[in-house]
């Protein structure tokens, strides 16, 4: 009876034994698979961000595109025009064409606080542009194109060396035009404003706002931009990874 005993007994702890080292086998192997899911999960992650960065390019490429195939097709149209004139010209020599009369003064303001992009592009192409520098209330026309996303528009002002606004900022919160371009996430807009020789360093943060100004009310301000801020911190809480880093290799 003893013996019999002590034969379960021993039975029993060998038991125990195979349990507690197939258990230690199974929880090393748990470990490993967890190990390997949490590499797979950072390879993921590092994937889509650079897949995020690609298409951010891609994007800003496309909007590069658009805008050549708009010079070209407003080049085209120019042509046709100046064509069918001429033939009109040859058949009553007697009847001389008048001069065309410049736009009015406001007509590129009317054009972009009306959204209409083509149109205001279409003035952008004469060699002066009356009303260019005119002061509009509190925000420069160019801060406006940004704000309105007609980005074509906002690198073609940026083009025009006779364009002097490019340091002017909002009255109310003391935005920068690469503030606002960086905070609507429009990369070519921001290469173009850092091309441009006189945007100032000294102009780069968010200065206090008229006394009075009600910021909250600001054309496309986010209650989260406190007066230092830079365009670099506007593009890094935004999430625009492409501007971030144009910014940080232009040391801005």
């Amino acid at each position: 009876m003893t013996q019999d005993l002590k034969d379960a007994i021993a039975d029993s702890e060998q038991r125990l034994h195979f349990l507690s080292t197939t258990t230690q086998a199974m929880q090393a192997e748990v470990q490993e698979e967890v190990k390997e899911l949490q590499a797979s999960l950072k390879k993921a992650n590092e994937q889509i961000a650079e897949m995020t960065v690609r298409m951010d390019m891609l994007r800003a490429a496309a909007v590069t595109v658009q805008v050549a195939q708009a010079g070209e097709a407003a080049e085209e149209e120019v042509a046709e025009e100046a064509q069918s004139e001429s033939g009109a010209s040859d058949t009553s020599s007697l009847d001389p064409q008048e001069p065309a009369q410049p736009p009015p003064s406001d007509a590129l303001w009317i054009a972009i606080r009306g959204n209409k992009g083509c149109e205001a592009l279409e003035l952008l192409k004469l060699p002066q542009v009356p009303g260019l520098n005119d002061p509009k209330g509190s925000c420069s026309m160019l801060c406006w194109a940004i704000a309105s996303d007609l980005q074509e528009v906002a690198v073609e002002l940026l083009r025009r060396p006779d364009f002097l606004q490019v340091n002017e900022k909002h009255i109310d919160s003391g935005l920068t035009c690469l503030h606002r371009a960086a905070l609507k996430g429009q990369l070519q807009v921001c290469k173009a404003i850092l091309a441009r020789d006189d945007f100032s360093e000294a102009q780069a943060r968010i200065t206090q706002g008229m006394p009075g100004s009600t910021r909250a009310l600001c054309r496309g301000l986010p209650h989260n931009c406190p007066i230092g801020s830079t365009a670099l911190d506007i593009a890094r809480r935004e999430g625009w990874q492409s501007i971030v880093e144009m910014l940080q290799l232009a040391n801005w």
